[in-house]
């Protein structure tokens, strides 16, 4: 990871610019709906994006789910209208690094000849899907960016993971069509072990030793999960005492990549999905996005980092340094998860596939900036916010308390053990 510039820094910042930008003024009712007022403008958007429906990636926890076959030749490879040029680089500029992760992902193969954790042919359709409705949004309604892709308007960040590699592919085959692109588009992507688009509890010690805690204490913290876990195990029928403490998340992988394949799910489990997806959810929560008690350090440490860029951006485009119009990030249920945890607008809902999180950068005629969140399409009211259009001040109140400065310096911290 390249290390955050600070120059940036909005503890800062109002003070090196506070005196051009009114960033803080009260917005009327009657200009709260963005779409609907003619004073405001659109001057920045960025969406953060789930990857589509992928092949599972944990074992099957029950034998009722091991016979299940992912035919590769059905599931893998590119669909023609998403299939376009595109490459692949280090946010320096040089080459794709070498990813451990995909590598080893791309070794485990599920009966029927799939790859663990790809996504596939259902997962590029989605994500088609969803860059038909930017374009429909942001090119064709409002008139927003190109309908070419211009490299100066648009930036693509992935994690250097194929499935949201190949999810990123998809979003701008839907946005422009094969034809709307002059040349290989640029996607940037960095080193695994400096990764902040997710929490990566892989290479950050802090991270990983909270998991690693919360995986043997965190059912303790969460209310009824002995009654759910003993109802999971009579589903299965097993011995819910010999069940990992994160049964639930594992069946729940199975069952929707499963689901959003129109494969056959077993009664016992289809009937009890409410059930799994309740408990599943609770132990997502505190394993990925940390118990109660510690939850705002960890999220700091686990997606502060990508929160910090995203709002850095905004404030690069108000003083005119950067040219983007529209920033593209193709990531995981754990970043859209935890960012909604950050914003407190969660719905306890685990992110879907294709799950979409945009923020949009507005002005109006009084050079007054707004942020307005969109999750899935629909407007969020922040908190401290009086409406969906949330004054930048307010928005940087809100977010800039997950800001750290050094993630590699706390990653070190042995603190979980």
């Amino acid at each position: 990871m390249a290390t955050v510039s600070r120059i940036f820094r909005l503890s800062t910042f109002s003070l090196a610019a506070g005196g051009i930008l009114n960033l803080s003024k009260d917005i009327t009712d009657s200009s709260r709906k963005s779409s609907e007022n003619s004073n405001l403008e659109l001057v920045l958007v960025q969406i953060a994006f789930r990857h589509g429906a992928r092949t599972p990636i944990f074992q099957a926890p029950c034998k009722e789910l091991e016979p299940v076959t992912w035919n590769a030749e059905l599931l893998m490879g590119a669909l023609p209208h998403t299939d376009i040029n595109y490459e692949l680089k280090h946010l320096s500029g040089g080459p794709k690094p070498f990813s451990k992760y995909d590598d080893c992902q791309m070794r485990k193969v599920l009966k029927g000849g799939s790859p663990v954790g790809q996504l596939t042919k259902v997962g590029q359709q989605q994500m088609y899907e969803l860059g038909k409705k930017c374009a429909k949004l942001y090119i064709d309604d409002l008139k927003f960016v190109q309908e070419t892709c211009n490299p100066q308007e648009i930036f693509i960040r992935t994690s250097n993971i194929q499935r949201t590699v190949d999810s990123a592919r998809c979003v701008l085959a839907g946005m422009f069509g094969k034809e709307g692109f002059k040349g290989p588009v640029t996607m940037h992507t960095e080193d695994e072990e400096r990764e902040v688009l997710y929490p990566n509890m892989n290479y950050c010690r802090f991270l990983k030793n909270w998991v690693k805690y919360t995986v043997a204490h965190g059912k303790d913290e969460i209310e009824g999960f002995n009654t759910r876990q003993k109802q999971i195990g009579e589903i299965l029928n097993l011995n819910y005492k010999d069940l990992k403490p994160a049964v639930s998340v594992h069946l729940r992988d199975i069952v929707v990549a499963m689901l959003a394949h129109n494969m056959e799910i077993p009664q016992n489990i289809l009937q009890n999905l409410t059930l799994i997806e309740e408990q599943a959810v609770q132990v997502f929560l505190v394993t990925q996005c940390g118990m109660e008690n510690i939850r705002r350090e960890y999220l700091s440490v686990a997606i502060g980092v990508f929160l910090e860029e995203m709002t850095d951006n905004l404030f690069k485009k108000i003083v005119g340094q950067s040219p983007y119009k529209m920033m593209l990030y193709s990531v995981h249920d754990t970043s859209v998860a935890a960012l909604l945890l950050a914003l407190d607008i969660f719905d306890n809902k685990w992110p879907d596939f294709a799950a979409d999180l945009a923020f949009e950068l507005y002005r109006d005629k009084d050079n007054c900036y707004f942020v307005r969140v969109l999750y899935q399409g629909e407007e969020k009211t922040l908190p401290g916010c009086s409406g969906p259009l949330c004054p930048l001040e307010k928005f940087k109140e809100l977010v800039s308390k997950y800001f750290i400065d050094s993630w590699e310096d706390k990653c070190q911290e042995t603190k979980g053990n």
